[in-house]
């Protein structure tokens, strides 16, 4: 007979043992090894109180299925095969985000549960603040983590941070505020005799005004919006303007504006161009000479009538002549206007 003892055999590498129990002379068993990692069977007979194997057998190492690099990542869309599982036979895909899957074992090993994230897809994330439209470019993000979407593409600027959760992305608070471009208000262009105060800005806020004439300042816009660099001329104050001995009055004017004035001083006659520049006033186009009227007795001239002009040395004489005779200046010249009447 033969004893119950172990037996150990190896296929390709793998090894498997298990018992046989006694049995008689020509008697045959099969011994079985179900313990994992290895499985397999291989029979044996008694001679003479020995045991011998018949044929190889089997004997095969259990293989666990186990999870490849897609599992617990994340990805716009599901994972590919080959990621799926390191060892086993993948399944098919099940779910939109998460993924699912299952890594089946081989020869009786184990099946490994896999599952991975989807990861939002970029493009273009919009939000309103307000009365104020923003967007701006997302790019693709992993599940469970945010970004932070910017506009700055004016009008409008702003700012918001999204999340993203298995392929859909949610969004709240952030900024959003539409810019202002500033611009001039009616003081622009204006003449005024002291800096203006009022009127600086049709919208934005107003600098200080500098300059005596122009005035110089700007108006800011907000929120990123333009500057307008704005500017007003300074009118000349109420003034007697003089040329020469001559001179006239004149009430304030704005820069830029011009009139033709006559003298006003007493004793000259003349004119000018009076014209205002940035508070200055000047003159062009002048004359002024000395004027007198015809005095009673003060010459008597062949053929006049006791009146005469005192003028200038060299410049003819006008004669005053009331009754029949005229005569003639010393000139020569002919003697008639009516009493008052200017030498020139």
């Amino acid at each position: 007979s033969c004893s119950g003892i172990g037996q150990s055999w190896s296929v390709s590498g793998s090894s498997c043992s298990a018992s046989v129990s006694t049995a008689s002379h020509s008697a045959s068993q099969t011994a079985t090894d179900r313990g994992l990692p290895t499985t397999g069977s291989r029979g044996y007979s008694c001679s003479q109180g020995s045991w011998a194997g018949q044929g190889t057998g089997s004997c095969v190492t259990a293989g666990n299925g186990s999870c490849g690099t897609a599992n617990g990542g994340s990805t716009t869309s599901a994972p590919s095969t080959s990621s799926r599982c390191r060892s086993g036979s993948p399944s098919g895909i099940s779910g939109s985000g998460p993924y699912r899957w299952s890594c089946s074992g081989s020869n009786g090993g184990a099946s490994a549960l896999c599952s991975s994230n989807r990861s939002c897809a970029s493009g273009t994330r919009s939000w309103t603040i307000g009365r104020s439209s923003c967007s701006g470019s997302a790019a693709t993000t992993n599940h469970g983590s945010s970004r932070n979407v910017v506009d700055g593409g004016l009008p409008t600027t702003g700012s918001r941070t999204f999340s993203c959760s298995q392929g859909s992305w949610s969004g709240s608070g952030g900024s959003c505020v539409t810019s202002v471009n500033a611009s001039c208000g009616s003081a622009n262009g204006g003449s005024t005799t002291g800096r203006p105060s009022s009127g600086l800005c049709g919208a934005g806020s107003a600098s200080s005004v500098s300059g005596d004439g122009p005035y110089n300042w700007s108006c800011s816009g907000s929120d990123g919006g333009l500057t307008a660099l704005c500017s007003s001329n300074r009118s000349c104050s109420s003034a007697s303007v003089r040329w020469s001995s001559c001179s006239a009055a004149r009430s304030t004017s704005s820069h830029g504006s011009s009139a033709t004035v006559s003298n006003q001083a007493s004793g000259y006659i003349g004119s000018a161009t009076v014209s205002c520049s940035q508070g200055l006033w000047s003159t062009s186009n002048t004359s002024c000479r000395t004027s007198q009227v015809c005095e009673p007795g003060s010459r008597d001239y062949a053929g006049c009538n006791a009146f005469a002009c005192r003028c200038e040395p060299d410049r003819y004489r006008i004669c005053n002549a009331s009754g029949s005779g005229y005569g003639s200046c010393i000139e020569g010249r002919m003697c008639n206007p009516p009493p008052g009447t200017d030498c020139f």
